[in-house]
């Protein structure tokens, strides 16, 4: 039975620490398959979030990463097993820089977010004056949601979106590939909510392209 690394002892511990108003960390754990990094990351929300301050749950998110995306994770390396390992994810709102160790590519350890100083002046500079408390810009940064996004949907035509349509867009996997596959297909009308919620039931161009294989047309 294969054992994950014995950092994660530490888990259940760091993970139950509360969070400050200057301090977000947690945990994660990993996985390596084919060139890609399962990743996912586990922390709490302060009581100052957008939640309500008695709300005493945990934030977790999953996402798979090309591995040249999370820098100081050696390539092509499938089985990496490393007593102690640093990689670091850098987005427009900040860098999670992640400590641990793996074995045979599953990897587990604590990681800490270090907000980027202009994020938030560039922010304001695109219309977007909403208050960005620490906790928040983390969220935007494990999304990667910045100025970069901002621009290629505006570029697509979706302009006027606030921070949440923003951010629930990106986390649900709406990226900019994904709009032009789809629009490049005719569906150029779309609005940016039903990307979404076709992107939530599995519509990929792939499938709209078998699709029209077999006589459906798009508008």
């Amino acid at each position: 039975m294969y054992a994950l690394p014995a950092v994660l002892v530490l888990v259940p511990a760091v993970a139950g620490r509360a969070q400050t108003g200057t301090d977000i960390h947690g945990t994660w754990t990993a996985e390596i398959r084919a060139g890609k990094v399962f990743l996912q990351v586990r922390t709490t929300a302060p009581p100052d979030s957008t939640r309500s301050g008695n709300w005493n749950g945990d934030w977790n998110m999953g996402q798979s990463f090309p591995i040249d995306e999370l820098s100081g994770l050696p390539a092509n390396n499938d089985q990496l097993t490393a007593a102690s390992v640093r990689f670091d994810l850098r987005r427009e709102a900040g860098t999670l820089s992640f400590d641990g160790s793996f074995r045979e590519g599953r990897g587990a350890g604590l990681f800490t977010f270090a907000p980027r100083d202009a994020y938030v002046g560039e922010m304001k500079s695109l219309g977007y004056t909403d208050d960005l408390p620490l906790w928040r810009r983390y969220q935007l940064a494990v999304h990667d949601v910045g100025p970069r996004y901002i621009r290629e949907l505006k570029s697509e035509g979706f302009d006027k979106l606030t921070l949440d349509e923003i951010q629930r867009a990106k986390s649900h996997g709406v990226d900019i590939e994904y709009i032009r596959g789809i629009k490049a297909l005719g569906f150029r009308t779309a609005s940016l909510d039903t990307l979404v919620r076709t992107r939530d039931h599995g519509v990929t161009p792939d499938y709209v392209k078998a699709m029209k294989a077999e006589g459906y047309g798009g508008t």
